[in-house]
C-alpha cells in the first residue's frame, strides 16, 4: 500500500526543514570561521618557525644567577624557564649535588643545559669533565653561548649528536614548538601532528653514539665516579643498552633517567632483564615531585609503568 502526503504538508515539512538547517548553520558558522582562522594562523606560525630554525639567534635569560641562552619567543620549553615552571626541578638539583663528588658528568639530551647551570663549580673537582649531548642544532647554538660564559668551559664539552644503543648516522626529529619534545623516535604522535593535523616537526641529519663507544674513544674508561642524566624522549632504554660497560664498571654512580612508558612497551623482555641484572647493586628511587620513593629494585618499575600512561623519573645510586 502506497502512502502519499498532501502537497501542502510536504511544502510545510520542507519549509521547516530548511529553516531548521539555516538556523543551525547560523549558529555554527562563527565557530567554524574561528576554527579556520585559527588553523591558518597556526600554519603561518609553523612556517615561520620552520624558517627561523636555522637562523634564530638565542637570547639570554637569567637562570640560577647565570645566563641561559634560549628561545623564549618561539619555544614553549624556553618560555617555561621564564615563567619559573622548572626552577625547582628536583632532578637537576640531585644532578648538581652529585657532580660535586664526581670525576665526570654526562647529560644525554642536554636541551638548554639546565643541569649544567645548576652545578656550583667552586665545589667540584678541578679535573671534572662535563659532557653534554644534544642532537638539535638549534639548541646547540644556544648551549655554545651558555658554555662560553662559564668558568669551566675548558672542561665542558658539547657533543652535537644523539645517544643511542649503537653508533650510526640517521635522522633526528625536531619539534618546532617545544624543544623538549624532540626525539630519535619518529613514531611519537606528539612529534607528528598537532590538533589541526599539521606536522609539528622536521627531520635533521644527526650522528648517534653509544656511551660505551664514546668512553672508549675519548679515554674515559678510567673514570671511577660517574653522574649521568638521560632524558631522550623515548629512547632511554636504548641509551642504557649502549652504556652497559660504563655503568657496570663505574665504582660510584648516580644515574637519573626519565623513562617513557611507550618505550617500555617496545622493549624486548630480554633487554629489560639485562638492565635488571645491571642495576642489582644500585639503590633505586622513583622521583615524585620533590620526594624520593624507594623501589625494591628496577623490576618494580616495569610493573608500575605498565599501569600508568605517565613518564616516570628514576634515580639509581651506587656507592654515592
Amino acid at each position: 500500500m502506497e502512502i502519499s502526503l498532501p502537497v501542502e504538508n510536504m511544502k510545510s515539512f520542507l519549509r521547516r526543514f530548511y529553516i531548521h538547517k539555516l538556523v543551525y548553520l547560523i549558529r555554527v558558522l562563527p565557530s567554524t570561521v574561528r576554527s579556520i582562522v585559527a588553523s591558518v594562523r597556526y600554519y603561518q606560525i609553523y612556517l615561520n618557525r620552520k624558517n627561523l630554525f636555522l637562523n634564530e639567534a638565542p637570547e639570554p635569560i637569567t637562570f640560577n644567577k647565570r645566563n641561559m641562552y634560549c628561545y623564549p619567543k618561539t619555544d614553549w620549553k624556553s618560555a617555561s624557564y621564564v615563567t619559573d615552571h622548572t626552577k625547582n626541578n628536583i632532578e637537576s638539583i640531585i644532578f648538581a649535588s652529585a657532580v660535586e663528588h664526581a670525576d665526570i658528568g654526562i647529560d644525554c639530551g642536554a636541551n638548554l643545559a639546565e643541569f649544567l647551570l645548576r652545578v656550583d663549580f667552586t665545589k667540584t673537582k678541578k679535573s671534572l669533565d662535563m659532557v653534554l649531548f644534544e642532537a638539535n642544532p638549534k639548541l646547540c647554538r644556544a648551549i655554545e653561548k651558555t658554555i662560553s660564559e662559564l668558568p669551566i668551559q675548558k672542561n665542558c664539552h658539547l657533543e652535537k649528536m644523539g645517544v643511542s644503543d649503537k653508533s650510526y648516522n640517521g635522522e633526528f626529529f625536531v619539534n618546532l614548538f617545544s624543544s623538549g619534545a624532540s626525539s630519535e623516535l619518529a613514531d611519537q604522535k606528539k612529534l607528528t601532528n598537532d590538533t589541526w593535523g599539521y606536522n609539528q616537526s622536521i627531520t635533521v641529519k644527526s650522528s648517534f653514539v653509544s656511551l660505551d663507544q664514546y668512553a672508549q674513544t675519548k679515554g674515559l674508561t678510567e673514570k671511577k665516579s660517574w653522574v649521568i642524566k638521560i632524558d631522550v624522549e623515548g629512547s632511554e632504554l636504548k641509551v642504557l643498552q649502549g652504556a652497559k660497560q660504563v655503568l657496570s664498571n663505574a665504582e660510584k654512580m648516580c644515574l637519573i633517567v626519565e623513562f617513557s612508558t611507550e618505550s617500555l612497551k617496545n622493549t624486548p623482555d630480554s633487554h629489560f632483564d639485562t638492565l635488571i641484572e645491571l642495576f642489582k647493586s644500585c639503590a633505586v628511587y622513583k622521583i615524585v615531585g620533590s620526594d624520593l620513593v624507594v623501589l625494591p629494585d628496577f623490576s618494580t618499575y616495569k610493573s608500575q609503568a605498565e599501569c600508568t600512561a605517565n613518564n616516570m623519573d628514576l634515580l639509581f645510586i651506587r656507592n654515592f
